[in-house]
């Protein structure tokens, strides 16, 4: 069953990598015409599964790249692929295949909250199924072989988005990070390995594949992720009862602000909304759905933002001054944006 622990467990991602036999790994694939191969192949089989949409990075402009990465769909790898990096989308962006990024396949699947189990299951048919289909690189030894040793084994990396306002930028969040390698785990930034905590969201996710089983690593994760939301949570409300109106002062300015601001730059935005899903967290803002606001952060990411701001259909963008700039009218678009959504979503 689906569990957020109050909003600290945000989301949930299993992928499982890949390579198919016959083939050069994605990184030393120098022939087009292969590479190609690859897509060809893959994508039909996906699409003989189910209803999936096709995305060559050779085909799609920059900004529609970045899209797909701030909604996590594709990673940073494979935007810059533009030789030969495709993704497979199914119509709800829950499941997706990467093809040529480091390995020639990465499936994954996306749920809400820390349910890796569930996320398992759904990706768990599509991969037999290529597996039926395709030859799999695969040792009696040391199970699938990967382009990274780190993902020899079951190839199953299972990670969870969790929101650590109270532990980010103190010493608390440093001892999580060793405490993970100790487990064989690891935390990191919001895209990933070398990426930041943005609007303090972490990523929580098993280091070691080889030698154990997809069950194992989710448990072990899971597992974790459950005593640090634990910690999470008694912080917070430590921190509260000892700091009150400072904290509620804190969230219900940043509450005010996103308000009725009229200009919102995307760093603001991120600082003020996270102290906002603290009060949330806290009990003293109500929303309707406290996942709302962990979409509108990935809704007004940039590239995201400038596509509907560009789409035409909305009446802020044609009321905003013809004579600002790019950057500025994202901006000012951003606040209108921002302050529309939080009419449906704080009670």
């Amino acid at each position: 069953m689906t569990n957020s622990y109050n909003g600290t467990a945000v989301t949930c991602r299993v992928r499982l990598a890949r390579n198919l036999s016959g083939y050069n790994f994605a990184s030393t694939l120098t022939d087009r015409g292969m590479a190609k191969e690859i897509v060809n192949r893959t994508y039909k089989l996906v699409s003989d599964f189910g209803k999936f949409n096709l995305y060559e990075m050779s085909k799609i402009s920059a900004e529609e790249a970045e899209q797909l990465k701030e909604r996590y769909v594709i990673s940073e790898a494979l935007k810059k692929n533009t030789f030969s990096g495709a993704v497979a989308v199914d119509m709800a962006e829950r499941m997706s295949v990467m093809i040529n990024e480091e390995d020639h396949i990465r499936e994954q699947c996306i749920l809400n909250g820390e349910d890796l189990m569930t996320a398992y299951s759904k990706l768990y048919p599509l991969d037999r199924w290529l597996n039926n289909n395709l030859k799999f690189c695969k040792s009696q030894v040391y199970g699938y072989i990967t382009a990274c040793p780190t993902n020899l084994g079951t190839g199953l990396r299972a990670s969870v988005m969790m929101f650590l306002p109270t532990l980010t930028g103190t010493d608390l969040i440093n001892d999580l990070y060793r405490k993970a390698k100790g487990k064989g785990l690891t935390v990191r930034g919001v895209f990933g390995e070398g990426s930041k905590g943005e609007s303090s969201l972490y990523q929580v996710s098993n280091e070691v594949t080889l030698g154990r089983t997809e069950t194992s690593i989710i448990k072990d994760v899971q597992s974790y992720v459950k005593e640090i939301a634990d910690i999470e949570q008694v912080n917070a409300l430590s921190y509260y009862n000892r700091n009150k109106y400072k904290v509620e002062d804190t969230c219900f300015r940043a509450k005010a602000i996103l308000e009725g601001c009229r200009v919102l730059s995307y760093q603001e935005f991120t600082y003020l909304l996270s102290d906002l899903k603290l009060g949330v967290m806290l009990g003293i803002i109500k929303v309707k759905e406290i996942g709302a606001l962990d979409d509108l952060l990935v809704k007004c990411r940039p590239a995201t933002l400038t596509a509907l701001m560009l789409s035409g259909e909305s009446a802020v963008n044609r009321a905003i001054d013809g004579f600002l700039d790019n950057n500025q009218r994202l901006d000012v678009f951003r606040a209108q944006y921002v302050k529309n959504s939080l009419k449906n979503v704080l009670v």
